[in-house]
């Protein structure tokens, strides 16, 4: 059984929260919803102030939210206006805002026991970056130079993703890429490399205790084991 919800907007992402009693959405008005699931409707709506001293909100188009994995109320957005804003889904306004990721698709997440945070951005230079969620400190600029270090061409992030505890998983276009990379040693441990499209979103899970990682690129889809 399902229901529709219609919206005067175009939204671009969702996410339910840690307890699945509530999901967010973002789009091109700038705005967050958040629906009641038991309800099936919009209970707050989150934007930025009036006020042109803060920036306590997005002032463009959203294209990735992310609900933290412990807190049924706070949540992170991300698009087109360089920030991280955060949220608490019962306060009209963010509460605190991280400056510097330009996110153009599915390509913020949290990890859930350090609760960092990783975001991807479609840009040349620090495109994959990981942030302490608690100081919105940057913790590290994370390489994606290309195997053959004569090749200078990079891939523009469009999504990623913790993949369990030990990995990152990120794809992008230009290079058409997906990519797989080890956390403690910041290294690149599988590529999948010029697909036909962009790869523009991916999941991580494990089956029998082997890690798995699914993207789709253009109408088809690609699937990478972990088993390293």
């Amino acid at each position: 059984m399902g229901k529709e919800i219609k919206e005067d907007v175009e939204l671009f992402c969702c996410d339910f929260n840690c307890n699945f009693t509530k999901f967010s959405t973002g789009g091109d008005d700038y705005k967050i919803r958040i629906y009641d699931v038991e309800k099936m409707s919009c209970v707050n709506l989150l934007s930025k102030g009036e006020s042109f001293e803060k920036m306590d909100g997005h002032a463009s188009r959203v294209f990735a939210v992310k609900y933290h994995p412990d807190n049924e109320h706070m949540l992170l957005s991300c698009g087109w206006d360089n920030t991280i804003q955060i949220w608490d889904d019962r306060v009209g306004h963010a509460v605190r805002r991280i400056f510097g990721a330009h996110v153009c698709g599915d390509s913020l997440d949290m990890d859930p026991v350090y609760y960092h945070i990783l975001t991807g951005s479609w840009r040349r230079d620090n495109s994959l970056q990981v942030w302490d969620f608690d100081s919105g400190r940057l913790i590290k600029n994370v390489p994606l130079q290309s195997q053959n270090t004569a090749d200078k061409t990079v891939c523009h992030l469009y999504c990623a993703k913790w993949a369990g505890s030990d990995y990152i998983a990120c794809g992008g276009s230009d290079t058409n890429a997906m990519r797989i990379i080890e956390k403690s040693s910041l290294q690149t441990i599988g590529t999948l490399d010029n697909l036909n499209r962009g790869c523009y979103t991916l999941d991580y899970n494990e089956s029998n205790g082997i890690p798995y990682v699914a993207c789709a690129s253009g109408s088809s889809i690609y699937f990478m084991s972990l088993n390293v």
